[in-house]
């Protein structure tokens, strides 16, 4: 086993001080970039694996939020467009049947 592995069974992950510049996760590609960053901190032995393994959880909870916003507001839009064209339908019918 190597130092590694001996530190972390040591000191607990909650104790670790670890600096990974992550970007601001505002939107999907930016925690796409912040779990790269942290799976290659985690490959180059600079943060433990079960502090990756955190940080990754954490990560993968943001990216299902904003998945879920991106989600809410194109079925919003498309909600918006159906009302919009129905609303045209409705018009179109009451012209052709000569009600203003």
């Amino acid at each position: 086993m190597d130092d590694q592995d001996d530190d972390e069974k040591d000191t607990p992950v909650a104790l670790l001080r670890v600096q990974i510049d992550l970007p601001d996760t505002v939107d999907l590609d930016s925690v796409d970039e912040a779990e790269r960053r942290v799976l290659g901190a985690v490959a180059n032995r600079k943060l433990p694996y079960k502090a990756g393994w955190a940080v990754m959880r954490m990560l993968e909870h943001r990216r299902r939020v904003i998945a879920d916003r991106v989600l809410e507001d194109r079925l919003d839009e498309i909600e918006a467009r159906n009302k919009e064209l129905q609303r045209q339908r409705d018009e179109q019918q009451r012209t052709w049947r000569g009600k203003p």
